[in-house]
């Protein structure tokens, strides 16, 4: 398990194993692992869904929470298999001027 809190989806971050007084066991400078944070700009079931399959991203229904969580944070009969259709509240307009029909 791990945490992180900056608002990235992907970090990248070097891997190494600290004995004692902060002695690195390893020799290796250049092994990095990549960290990914599903929640991280998924606010919705389909973004949820569009997120990299191997990061295992499922959008969860938790009675507190609804959100975007690494699968194995969530249990299986709370992970949505097909997001919900969209809801339009309101369309607004970016035209100026009136509105021109052309013949067909």
């Amino acid at each position: 398990t791990y945490r992180y809190t900056q608002a990235l989806p992907e970090l990248r971050v070097p891997l190494y194993i600290v004995v004692g007084n902060n002695q690195r066991l390893d020799s290796h400078e250049d092994l990095y692992v990549t960290l990914y944070n599903c929640s991280v700009d998924r606010s919705d079931c389909s973004r949820c869904k569009a997120a990299p399959q191997h990061f295992h991203c499922v959008w969860c229904q938790l009675e507190k929470e609804t959100g975007c969580v690494y699968e194995n944070s969530c249990p299986s009969k709370l992970a949505v298999a097909t997001c919900p259709s969209p809801v339009i509240y309101s369309v607004r307009s970016n035209i100026i001027g009136p509105v021109v029909s052309l013949p067909s």
